[in-house]
């Protein structure tokens, strides 16, 4: 059989056990929080950048093609021009 001294000792060990673990857990759980809100931060900001560099290369390509246009009808006028000189 235990002493008074013994069963109080274990009560406090007991406590002191769950107190620790408890603790552990919410560390545990504030790191999980943090990675996880890192890694979501991290996926938004490529989901941007992703968006932005497709903007860009639209403008891009677009630009590209109004210079393609505009060098075209630049041309045309020129030689249409030159055409109307010598008749």
């Amino acid at each position: 059989m235990m002493s008074k001294y013994q069963l109080v000792f274990v009560r406090l060990e007991t406590s002191m056990k769950r107190i620790v673990e408890s603790d552990e857990a919410r560390r545990r759980l504030r790191l999980k929080r943090g990675f996880q809100a890192f890694k979501t931060h991290r996926y938004d900001q490529v989901l941007v950048d992703r968006a932005f560099n497709r903007r860009k290369l639209v403008c891009a390509k677009f630009e590209l093609s109004l210079q393609m246009m505009c060098s075209g009808l630049t041309r045309f006028i020129e030689r249409t021009a030159l055409s109307h000189a010598f008749r």
